[in-house]
C-alpha cells in the first residue's frame, strides 16, 4: 500500500514539475527559517541557567573611547 502511494505522489509531483518545486522549495525554506529561530530562542532563554544564584548575575557592559574609535563589549564576572 505504501508502495502504491509513493508511486502515485512521484507521478504526480512530476507531472507538474514548477508547482512542486517551487511547493518543495517553499516548505524547506519555511522549516529552515523555524529552525532558525527555534535555536535562537533556545540560545536566549538558557543564557546563565547554570547559576544557583541566577538573580544575582549582571551582565556588565563595557564602553572604550579610543580616539574616534567606539568599542563596547559586555562580559560576565564569573
Amino acid at each position: 500500500m505504501f508502495r502504491l502511494n509513493l508511486k502515485i505522489a512521484l507521478r504526480n509531483l512530476w507531472k507538474s514539475r514548477n508547482t512542486s518545486f517551487i511547493n518543495v522549495l517553499s516548505l524547506s525554506l519555511g522549516l529552515t527559517g523555524f529552525i532558525i529561530i527555534l535555536l535562537y530562542i533556545n540560545k536566549e532563554t538558557s543564557y546563565d541557567k547554570w547559576s544557583p544564584d541566577l538573580k544575582q548575575v549582571y551582565k556588565v557592559g563595557v564602553r572604550f573611547k579610543n580616539g574616534n574609535a567606539d568599542e563596547t563589549w559586555q562580559t560576565l564576572p564569573y
